[in-house]
């Protein structure tokens, strides 16, 4: 969940302290999140989505997404426009994106 969070993080442009800030939390505890040292409570998926404005469940299908592609040896660090597309593709899917 971490690296999908901060992959939406940087998808829709927003720095690490913005994000820390519009979520009411510490950059150290944001951090923690995205390095998946710690888990995102349910409030705290909530606040994401209101801050980025997607669903929670487009974030926890995303992240099962990008899971799978982690257990298929996918090397996500390296294929950036991949994941960009696959995080478009779902959010249009889901009503999330525009056309």
């Amino acid at each position: 969940m971490g690296e999908t969070l901060r992959l939406l993080r940087i998808f829709f442009g927003y720095k690490s302290v913005e994000m820390a800030k519009k979520l009411n939390i510490s950059q150290s505890f944001l951090s923690e999140i995205e390095n998946d040292k710690k888990k995102p409570t349910l409030d705290l998926l909530q606040q994401y989505s209101k801050v980025l404005n997607i669903k929670v469940s487009t974030i926890i299908l995303l992240a099962e997404s990008l899971d799978k592609d982690k257990k298929s040896n996918k090397d996500l660090k390296h294929n950036l426009a991949g994941i960009g597309m696959k995080v478009l593709k779902i959010l249009k899917e889901n009503g999330e994106l525009d056309d």
